[in-house]
């Protein structure tokens, strides 16, 4: 029995390999924030629980995002879900572009701004003359990192001590 309530109660979630290139296929330097995310039993509507707070990570040098695996405990199955990783943006700097989102591994590509070449190669294409897209990219930006600050700080507190 307790075998069973482990295995209810504990998921894994392997590590994912993103590389993010450009039209041309060179690789670009990127940034992402991350979330492992599940949801709780509710009869009336889905409720998301986060099982990890949202994390930034830098590509390397050859375009490269690694997400490492991670390991959560929650409430046991079906109570809650066992978490999935969700890329909540994508922002490559140099090309003005920060709209790119994958959710359960399963993106939605939008033309000319970026898509999935592959399961685990992101074309993310050059927005710099293209002013009209940068309004989502600010946008993207302000909305996510402001919740960074927010959790940062929130987190931050908790552990403070007189």
């Amino acid at each position: 029995m307790l075998v069973l309530l482990v295995a209810a109660s504990v998921s894994y979630n392997r590590g994912y390999t993103l590389d993010i290139v450009d039209s041309d296929g060179s690789p670009q330097t990127a940034y992402a924030l991350y979330h492992h995310q599940g949801y709780s039993l509710n009869p009336a509507h889905a409720v998301s629980y986060n099982a990890t707070r949202l994390t930034v990570i830098r590509s390397d040098a050859h375009g490269r995002l690694t997400i490492p695996g991670a390991v959560h405990v929650h409430w046991p199955f079906p109570l809650q879900t066992h978490p999935t990783l969700w890329i909540d943006m994508i922002y490559v700097p140099r090309m003005h572009n920060g709209w790119a989102r994958i959710v359960e591994r399963s993106p939605v590509s939008a033309a000319g701004i970026w898509q999935m070449a592959t399961p685990n190669r992101a074309i993310v294409f050059d927005l710099t003359d293209r002013p009209e897209y940068w309004q989502g990219t600010l946008s993207n930006l302000s909305f996510f990192m402001s919740a960074a600050v927010v959790m940062s700080i929130t987190h931050g507190l908790g552990r403070c001590s007189n």
